[in-house]
């Protein structure tokens, strides 16, 4: 008898659990691997497959539509 009227509510609250628990968001560690502030002005290092490019203003900027830039490392993640 007492299994029953459990039952009533343990399945509605189960689902109401497993939707919350999708919608969480879970924190996580991250660091950076590899980063390029173009705080020297320019782009050494990199290869530029196609277009022109500038480093002003410790930004990389493609100065027209469909360039292609690319900078080699040795790290995977």
């Amino acid at each position: 008898m007492v299994f029953k009227g459990m039952r009533k509510y343990s399945v509605p609250f189960l689902v109401i659990l497993v939707c919350i628990n999708l919608f969480m968001a879970f924190p996580c560690k991250a660091g950076v691997i590899w980063s390029d502030d173009f705080d020297d002005g320019d782009y050494n290092g990199w290869i530029v497959v196609r277009g022109v490019f500038s480093a002003e203003e410790k930004t990389l900027n493609a100065t027209s539509d469909g360039c292609n830039i690319v900078h080699l490392s040795p790290v995977a993640s």
